[in-house]
């Protein structure tokens, strides 16, 4: 009887250390490791987690944060060797491997999740200690912001020169670099006698760089040309028209969004209604919830030489008496139905309306 109790005994001790061991030592998802807690953007994380979701970031930004906190939960010291992850779009800073707490201490570093383009990301990260290893899971999904696609608009430059110029100048992938700078293009209109694409282009000058307009991408002397030198992207304004360098009527240059105007003779006063468009664009696709668009209006005040913001104009269109001259600006900002919902805020170009009374 003696002997049958003791080989139970051993049995039962055998037993208890296997499922010890199992627990410091196995691949789950997480391995448990009771000398060390994790927290992470405060929320404590044990082996009964799900995985860390940091939503959505966009592939475009630096990445997107959490904190992750370590603490050490025995009255003995436990040394952290190291710290990996399995997908590289998640990784960490603010603490320097190999560190050692003492009884009861916690060290804080960030997480960052960058993903390099639109998909779902998992990793596993192993926390490495003296004592064994803790587990985490982490989940995330690269997307887009939504927002405004790259493209200018020429409006009113048949005031004083060619009408043909009016209209959407949209980045043109399929010319590359021009000049080391992105070419953007204006397609002939099906309607046009003679069809004839137009570009808006760096242009070099022999004396500098300057942004210019042309049906010809290698004109010697572009019909439009700014004459702000070497510019980052086409600048609003010191625009002109090169046969006469001089500054056309009404001719306005906008980026997207960019902004409408007319004008109302007919009223005493006139009245100048201003309309805000734009262009949608969103990576991945996602409908665009124009019930959540956002608009601010903004007037040129002459005496603080400053726009002063219209709280109460906040819809897509502004109207106001016309008496001599009116310039404006728009705040837009755009959101999606699905997916990274929250879009950016793009302001446009200044647009003026002057008074110039039908003949």
């Amino acid at each position: 009887m003696k002997k049958f109790t003791t080989v139970i005994s051993l049995l039962l001790a055998f037993t208890a250390l296997s499922i010890f061991y199992s627990c410091q030592l196995t691949g789950g998802v997480p391995t448990y490791n009771t000398y060390i807690s994790i927290k992470i953007d405060g929320s404590e994380y044990t082996a009964d987690s799900n995985a860390y979701n940091f939503g959505f970031a966009d592939p475009a930004d630096s990445g997107k944060d959490v904190s992750l906190l370590i603490s050490n939960k025995t009255d003995t010291p436990v040394k952290i060797t190291g710290i990996a992850s399995s997908e590289p779009a998640f990784t960490y800073s603010g603490v320097t491997i190999p560190v050692e707490l003492s009884a009861g201490e916690e060290t804080e570093l960030t997480v960052t999740f960058t993903p390099a383009s639109s998909a779902t990301y998992s990793s596993e990260v192993t926390i490495s200690t003296d004592k064994g290893d803790f587990k985490v899971n982490l989940t995330g999904e690269g997307n887009y912001t939504p927002g405004f696609d790259e493209s200018y608009t020429v409006s009113n430059s048949g005031n004083d020169g060619d009408p043909g110029y009016d209209g959407i100048y949209s980045l043109d992938t399929s010319a590359g670099l021009f000049n080391g700078k992105p070419v953007y293009k204006k397609p002939a209109p099906k309607s046009a006698a003679v069809p004839s694409d137009y570009y808006l282009f760096y242009f070099d000058t022999g004396e500098g760089m300057y942004w210019a307009i042309d049906a010809d991408l290698n004109s010697a002397n572009p019909y439009y040309r700014n004459f702000t030198a070497a510019a980052e992207i086409p600048p609003e304004e010191n625009w002109k028209y090169y046969g006469d360098g001089y500054i056309q009527s009404g001719f306005e240059f906008s980026r997207n969004p960019w902004i409408t105007g007319v004008i109302d003779y007919d009223s005493e006063p006139p009245i100048a209604t201003f309309t805000a468009h734009y262009t949608y664009t969103d990576t991945e696709g996602d409908e665009e919830d124009t019930v959540k668009t956002l608009y601010q209006w903004y007037r040129y005040n002459s005496d603080s030489g400053t726009f002063t913001k219209l709280d109460s104009e906040t819809s897509a269109t502004y109207t106001a008496d016309f008496i001599d001259t009116i310039t404006v600006k728009v705040e837009v900002k755009v959101y999606s139905k699905t997916g990274f919902t929250e879009g950016t805020t793009v302001t446009s170009y200044s647009y003026t309306e002057l008074m110039i009374q039908p003949s």
